[in-house]
Order: structure tokens, then C-alpha cells, then sequence
């Protein structure tokens, strides 16, 4: 029997920044910050992909993926504005 699986995978991850106002961010940056209801600034970062699972033995290959993807995340955060 032959069996094949698309997965698609959604990395999120919300920085939180401890200011008091907008405007202690540079203007460049003003347009992606939120603030939400309790008034704090925050920025949203989503990382999107999409695997085709044929075999068995892709899974294994995947997590391994998954876990390459969650590195490189954290280093596209840490390096986004910079």
C-alpha cells in the first residue's frame, strides 16, 4: 500500500518589548509593533513549511527539519531589524 502526507507547519513566536511608547521605537520599526489590551508592544514572527511525507523513514527527516527550522527561527528573530 502506498501512502502519502502533506504537512503544513506554522512556527510562531511573539517578542514582547519593555517600553513605555511607540515613539521609543524608530520610525522604521513603528509599523510592525502592536500593542495589545494590556498595553504592551509586541512584534509577531511566522515561519511557514510544508513537507511531503512518501515513507516511513521521511518522518524521521522531518523532525529533524522541524528542529533545523525552530534553530533558524530564533536566529531570523534575534537578526530581523538588524
Amino acid at each position: 500500500m502506498l501512502c502519502q502526507h502533506d504537512v503544513t507547519m506554522t512556527l510562531f513566536s511573539r517578542i514582547f518589548y519593555d517600553v513605555k511608547s511607540i515613539e521609543d521605537f524608530p520610525p522604521s520599526l513603528r509599523q510592525d509593533i502592536t500593542k495589545d489590551h494590556r498595553g504592551r508592544f509586541y512584534e509577531d514572527f511566522y515561519r511557514y513549511s510544508f513537507f511531503l511525507l512518501k515513507k516511513k523513514k521521511a518522518k524521521k527527516n522531518c523532525f529533524f527539519f522541524v528542529k533545523v527550522l525552530f534553530i533558524k527561527m530564533n536566529v531570523m528573530m534575534i537578526g530581523y531589524h538588524v
